[in-house]
């Protein structure tokens, strides 16, 4: 369990330590650091917008990842935002995801938002999605937060990490203490430095760990 308690002031050196106990925890697990990951951006706004928002809280290999790969495979064309908008006018999101509930309708809003602010591309999204006041306007939204946010960042290239269950589990076991997500962001930050890789490496190996784990 991750304790959320704020260390004081006097902790200072103690949460200084952190991040070199993490990569040391971290160098401890053979291969580790050696798998190999898929790192390509999807290239299809449609798959993008739909992954970012269903990822939170539910499972990416048997929920996400096989609605994502149908997406793209059933729908090529929706490889811009405004086509996938057009898309979702013609299948309702909620049959188009076969998705129950109130994500499909975010998915939506997110689309006619990126639509609106001219993000069209991944590539415009990694220079749209830097904007605080843009992130800002997906929080609006309601249901984004700060891993989602983060989680678009990694869907269209930027090296950051999106601090999940899996990632808190392994701070967790190696003994560390974080204070909340951006606390866990930024010690995975610093991990990542002294391990000499950048934190969407080292946020996707912990994952894959962590999932073989169980």
């Amino acid at each position: 369990m991750v304790r959320t308690k704020r260390p004081s002031r006097d902790d200072a050196s103690a949460l200084d330590a952190r991040p070199r106990a993490l990569a040391a925890f971290a160098e401890r697990i053979p291969g580790l650091l050696s798998v190999n990951l898929d790192e390509e951006v999807h290239a299809h706004m449609g798959a993008t917008i739909s992954e970012a928002i269903l990822q939170a809280g539910i499972s990416y290999e048997t929920v996400v990842k096989p609605r994502i790969e149908r997406l793209r495979a059933r729908h090529p064309e929706a490889a811009t935002t405004t086509a996938f908008v057009d898309l979702l006018r013609r299948i309702e999101p909620t049959r188009l995801l076969d998705f129950r509930g109130r994500k499909p309708l975010l998915v939506r809003r997110t689309a006619e938002l990126l639509r609106d602010g001219e993000v069209e591309t991944e590539l415009d999204l990694r220079s749209w999605i830097e904007s605080n006041e843009n992130q800002e306007r997906l929080r609006r939204l309601g249901g984004i937060g700060d891993k989602t946010i983060d989680y678009f960042k990694m869907l269209c290239g930027v090296r950051t990490c999106a601090i999940d269950v899996h990632v808190l589990r392994f701070i967790a076991s190696a003994g560390v203490e974080v204070t909340g997500y951006a606390d866990a962001k930024a010690v995975i930050g610093r991990t990542a430095d002294l391990l000499s890789v950048d934190p969407a490496t080292l946020d996707g190996c912990i994952w894959e760990y962590m999932k073989r784990r169980g």
